[in-house]
């Protein structure tokens, strides 16, 4: 599902409507998710759901941020991915690692305006979401999350969405 950003943001090109730059980073950031669900089957998945946040977050300040501003934004990532592993086995650290590494992306997003939506839906409502999850993980918290992960890319898409023609 997340890697649909890409693929439609594929199909605006073909029929030459590109985009930015910084579209295609956002879409490369929810992809990798995808690419975390796939490394998950060989890789222990506590790993790979612990890092991959930290990924998209690192993806994201690189496309945004100022150098000295980035290598203080991956120190923080550092501390936090280092705390994580300092957690292990202590309950949920991989819930502080997305908390502050999702919290990242939406503040670096905010603003440009027309990046806010997408951001706001998928990385704030969708870790409201999560939480929500892993306090209590079954189908219903389950579906809710992937229901706002559908939205948030939904939203992405209609962002990028190009102009309808207007009937005269």
């Amino acid at each position: 599902m997340s890697i649909l950003p890409l693929v439609w943001l594929g199909v605006l090109a073909y029929y030459r409507q590109s985009r930015s730059a910084t579209w295609w980073a956002l879409a490369l950031v929810l992809s990798v998710s995808w690419i975390a669900d796939t490394v998950a089957h060989w890789v222990d998945p506590w790993l790979v759901s612990t890092t991959y946040p930290l990924v998209q977050a690192l993806v994201w300040a690189f496309v945004l941020l100022p150098s000295p501003a980035l290598w203080r934004f991956v120190a923080a990532l550092a501390v936090t991915a280092g705390i994580a592993v300092a957690l292990d086995g202590i309950g949920r650290p991989d819930v502080f690692v997305r908390t502050v590494a999702w919290t990242g992306l939406v503040i670096l997003a905010w603003p440009h305006r027309q990046l806010r939506a997408p951001m706001a839906v998928t990385f704030g409502v969708g870790w409201l979401a999560w939480i929500a999850y892993s306090i209590a993980p079954g189908w219903a918290t389950w579906v809710a999350y992937q229901g706002v992960r559908a939205v948030g890319l939904g939203v992405f898409c209609w962002a990028t969405a190009p102009q309808l023609a207007r009937a005269r």
